[in-house]
């Protein structure tokens, strides 16, 4: 998994792409989200269109990514999961954790 880290407006795009499978991608989205709570950042857009699959360990990156938002007051908008990764996420039951959206644009303008 390669992840792309940018500012845009008064979110923080994390746009991932590849699979998510490995204790190093869980740890490459961990590092980058908290690296940008640690500047002061409350607003994540993570855009998942460009991952076709994630494992038990995907899974759990994505949980941890939630937590560590939801623990520090931030916002957390995930933006078109794939139909493979949004019913992985629906069978393991943690699809509700996540604001779901079609697009980047409508999550950034999201409330």
């Amino acid at each position: 998994m390669e992840i792309e880290v940018t500012k845009t407006g008064d979110a923080v795009l994390l746009v991932a792409s590849g699979e998510i499978v490995s204790r190093d991608d869980q740890q490459a989205l961990s590092q980058a989200v908290g690296e940008k709570l640690a500047d002061g950042e409350q607003s994540f857009v993570m855009d998942l269109s460009q991952v076709p699959y994630v494992s038990s360990l995907g899974i759990a990156a994505l949980v941890a990514v939630y937590v560590k938002t939801d623990r520090a007051g931030a916002a957390l908008r995930v933006v078109n999961p794939r139909p493979r990764v949004a019913s992985i996420l629906e069978m393991t039951k943690v699809a509700g954790f996540f604001r779901t959206y079609s697009s980047v644009e409508e999550a950034l303008t999201a409330d």
